[in-house]
């Protein structure tokens, strides 16, 4: 019996979020099993060259200043502006969006603390004309 009979106070919610069921959960940690065994540096390239395949006019999202930021400056490739599907630095930056994917699946546990982090994240990205 509850005291007052009042209820328990229902988990708090960050604004706006929507909970995921367990099913839902444990799916897409399921899923993110695939990825860990691929790899996400493998699975980044996979990603990159499949939005440019589907949707060209992304490529301009990711010009030279941009790939410089992720350029591996100790392996000696350059970046050969022709062949962005081949960039050393695209892929790089792609398994840093995948990698945030994983630690997205992790906080699934506590959607509380997610959505501010997501949030946070988004924010750092809205300079990037992302619409």
């Amino acid at each position: 019996s509850h005291r007052g009979g009042r209820p328990p106070a229902a988990p708090r919610q960050a604004r706006g979020a929507v909970v995921p069921s367990g099913q839902t959960i444990d799916a897409v940690q399921k899923s993110w099993l695939v990825v860990k065994e691929l790899g996400v540096a493998t699975v980044g390239e996979i990603l990159y060259k499949h939005l440019f395949e589907i949707a060209p006019q992304t490529k301009g999202l990711f010009p030279s200043s941009v790939r410089r930021r992720y350029q591996d400056w100790a392996s000696g490739v350059e970046e050969n502006e022709q062949n962005l599907e081949n960039s050393p630095a695209l892929r790089n930056l792609f398994a840093k969006v995948v990698g945030a994917v994983g630690s997205a699946v992790a906080g699934l546990q506590n959607v509380n603390k997610l959505v501010p982090e997501l949030n946070a994240l988004g924010m750092r990205h809205i300079d990037y004309n992302m619409q």
